[in-house]
């Protein structure tokens, strides 16, 4: 792997699977889904190999059938083999998966009763989980990671067969996320104590809560129930400490791998973290796992559900994606779980989302050089019945009941969902380009989102304080949901196509990098607010959107960057009932008329230049202020759907839009990949009406027609087949080497063009002009334009 390539003996692979669980449906029908798949144009399996299912009674394997038709693993995978598939193997310990325990044996649970944790104020834990470092536990993961281990050994890659990748355990960090609550043992509160000696050793200081964390019957109680005084230092320190319990056991399922061999390919890890459809809480997903991403041979690829595609979720979509680009490591972006259900995840039908949905967020992936996609769920199925009877209502394997998987792509009786074949078009047009796809690099940008990670270190805080209860509203209102919906979204539909940037990994160049966004809350990291005064220093410009910081982390009162600015915060203003912030525009910006906002927050400067106020008062809530080289602007409010206001701002530091189109679509998202032969352009229409547009500097003007909810991925200057595409307003559907190129004909008014130099023969199917210095190709017919090549020359018949 590399960090844009996944390989396969060597080459690089475009990888778009779909989800398949052999143990949910009939054995009569696993060939004719995985042919359905096949024919969706997916070349991969990824299927979870459920502990529950192999070994519900301790010691009882079941890998062959002989207990349950379904339960033939082995059978399955030579199945993915005849076949021609790859193969994801997800084998836990725990999987998720709608099953009961989240995928781990009943007895387990009874077997480790010291496993399952308590949390705050001693209360039982209200999810699944257990807890990772239990010994019990561990030691009967490693007999069941060993077991099933040696079972898929033989179907490795590397020793001949489909299996290209191994994930380890499922959405690590999610159940204590999702019930912001901490796994509190006697184990990890020994732990915990053990690695607070290492983070607070000489010359660091201990800080004074911890002082009878010796004594761990107090300790513990300490933890669960922080005094107000203590609460902030305890949910930092506990949520670092959290991050490398994780790690710990990452490594540990590794190492229970390695010692049976199995090798040589990637271990993969998924990250969880959206919520309703929304990405903005995926970064705590990051943030847990943020240690494990330093381990050796992995790939950690994303875990997301969205609904239908728009502008919102297309933003955080981009939005995920580029913080998983900029903390990743030596691995290419990935989604191991893409949702791709119709919306009814029940049999009430409660939703159903719109064909163009799926293969919308796909494009959006593509166009951000994403090269492992995973469909959840392709097929679904049935939900057998436990062996050892539960008295929990239906006494069956799986959360759902009998049946699972009503949304999925095929349903449980195998019939196909009306968005089959969108989604097939889209796959087949990407693996008929994959050798150009499965290498492209994405267009680096000007503009990047300064993020720092601990920033979202918010899964664990103490309900009970009220101060947690602040400091957790304030930091997630900042950080994500106010700005993600607000000022990235314009940012995006202004075409300022934007990366990310991991100020704990990097220290941002203002000569690569000259300006940067960041998304500011009431509390910022000392070293955070030290790096962006450096930044500012020399000559970067940063857009500080949100409040100005006041203290750090823990809470403790930090002012480096307002006192290096000159700045004094004012009040913070928000809407009520009967209070209704407004604001207006001034200077440069004097043309802005009377807005609407959420919330405003004042301020006074020293030196600079204010282009927003607020209406009644006229205090200052934006302003330019210089330092150093560079400069910084404080937007202390967030204001309307807008992008004309950032693009003048933007424009006030010389940073343009990547693309302009005219005339202007707030709601076309355009993206550009490269690879070594040429480029993409990716256009994205997130209305359900047609437009019409040219982009200023490409395609020689010509016009660009995109249909309702509906996208284009148009070759630039590309090199294939023997023939250069200079252009096209077409997409290049397939092409096969020195034989034939397919384009996908929208318009009669879409053009192809290719130098003077090529020869073309005259054909029925399309008229030759000639413009400047290429020839054009017009089409005469819509649908599939098929030109031969023959001896280098251009034909069509």
């Amino acid at each position: 792997m590399s960090k844009n390539e996944f390989q396969i003996d060597g080459k690089a692979q475009l990888i778009i699977a779909g989800e398949v669980h052999y143990f949910r449906i009939p054995v009569e029908r696993w060939e004719e889904t995985l042919v359905e798949l096949k024919t969706a144009g997916m070349n991969t399996v990824s299927t979870y190999i459920p502990w529950i299912i192999h070994e519900e009674v301790e010691g009882e394997y079941d890998f062959d059938g002989h207990k349950k038709a379904n339960q033939d693993l082995i059978g399955f995978i030579r199945l993915v083999q005849k076949l021609d598939l790859y193969l994801i193997a997800r084998p836990g310990p725990f999987i998720m998966a709608e099953l009961k325990n989240e995928g781990i044996p009943y007895w387990v649970r009874e077997k480790n009763p010291d496993a399952i944790p308590n949390t705050w104020d001693g209360q039982m834990v209200t999810t699944s989980t257990i807890d990772y470092s239990n010994r019990g536990y561990r030691r009967d993961a490693k007999k069941w990671m060993q077991a099933i281990g040696n079972v898929l050994k033989p179907f490795l890659h590397p020793n001949g067969g489909p299996i290209i990748g191994v994930q380890l355990d499922n959405e690590v960090g999610m159940l204590s996320w999702v019930s912001h609550s901490p796994d509190i043992t006697d184990q990890t509160i020994s732990d915990f104590s053990n690695w607070l000696d290492n983070r607070y050793a000489a010359p660091r200081i201990l800080p004074n809560c911890y002082s009878k964390k010796d004594n761990l019957t107090q300790f513990k109680n300490l933890v669960a129930a922080p005094t107000e005084s203590t609460a902030l230092q305890i949910r930092f320190d506990l949520s670092l400490f959290m991050r490398t319990r994780y790690k710990d056991y990452f490594q540990f399922l590794i190492d229970t791998l390695i010692e049976i061999n199995i090798v040589e390919i990637p271990y993969l890890i998924n990250v969880h973290g959206t919520d309703q459809g929304l990405g903005e809480t995926f970064p705590i997903g990051i943030s847990q796992l943020y240690d494990t991403f330093t381990l050796d041979n992995v790939l950690v690829g994303t875990d997301v559900y969205f609904g239908d595609f728009d502008l919102t979720t297309a933003t955080h979509l981009y939005t995920l994606n580029k913080l998983m680009s900029a903390t990743g490591r030596n691995w290419p972006l990935s989604s191991l779980e893409f949702n791709a259900s119709t919306g009814n995840n029940t049999d009430h039908l409660e939703s159903q989302k719109e064909t163009s949905a799926i293969p919308l967020k796909t494009r959006l992936q593509l166009a951000e050089g994403t090269k492992v996609l995973n469909y959840y769920l392709f097929s679904g199925g049935y939900n057998r019945s436990l062996e050892v009877y539960q008295a929990d209502g239906n006494s069956r394997v799986g959360i759902h009941g009998w049946r699972h998987g009503f949304g999925a792509i095929v349903n449980p009786e195998g019939k196909i969902s009306y968005a089959y074949p969108r989604i097939t078009q889209i796959n087949q047009e990407a693996l008929h380009n994959h050798e150009l796809l499965s290498r492209t690099t994405v267009k680096p940008t000007k503009l990047a989102i300064g993020f720092d990670i601990d920033d979202f270190m918010t899964e664990y805080y103490y309900p009970n304080s009220h101060i947690s209860n602040e400091y957790v509203n304030n930091l997630s209102m900042n950080r994500a949901k106010r700005p993600w919906n607000n000022v990235l979204k314009n940012l995006l539909s202004a075409k300022f196509n934007y990366d990310a940037i991991d100020l704990k990994q990097e220290i941002p160049d203002p000569k690569k990098t000259p300006i940067m966004v960041y998304l500011s809350s009431r509390y910022m990291a000392a070293k955070t607010q030290q790096l962006l005064v450096q930044y500012i220093q020399d000559g970067g410009h940063v857009l500080l959107i949100g409040e100005l910081p006041e203290y750090d982390l823990v809470g403790e009162s930090c002012h480096t960057l307002i006192d290096q600015l000159g700045v004094m915060p004012g009040m913070v203003v928000e809407e009520t009932p009967r209070l209704f912030p407004s604001v207006q525009g001034l200077n440069w910006n004097q043309d802005m008329s009377e807005v609407r906002v959420e919330y405003y927050q004042t301020f006074t400067y020293k030196n600079g230049q204010a282009f927003l106020q607020e209406i009644q008062s006229k205090q200052i809530v934006a302003a330019t202020i210089p330092y150093g080289q560079g400069s910084i602007d404080v937007i202390c409010t967030e204001l309307r759907f807008d992008p004309v206001f950032y693009t003048k701002l933007l424009a006030q530091n010389q940073i343009v839009p990547e693309f302009k189109l005219m005339p202007n679509q707030d709601n076309i998202l355009a993206f550009q990949t490269d690879v070594d032969q040429g480029s993409f352009i990716h256009l994205l229409n997130t209305l359900d009406t047609e437009v019409h547009f040219e982009i200023a500097g490409l395609f020689n003007r010509h016009k660009i027609t995109i249909h309702g909810r509906d996208g284009l991925m148009l070759p630039q200057n590309l090199k294939v087949a023997g023939v250069t595409i200079v252009y096209s307003t077409a997409e290049l559907l397939r092409y096969t080497e020195n034989q034939e190129l397919i384009f996908k004909i929208n318009e009669l008014s879409d053009v192809i063009a290719v130098p003077t130099t090529q020869k073309i023969f005259p054909s029925q199917n399309y008229w030759i002009e000639i413009e400047d210095n290429e020839q054009l190709i017009h089409p005469t017919n819509k649908g599939s334009l098929v030109i031969n090549i023959e001896s280098d020359v251009l034909a069509s018949y």
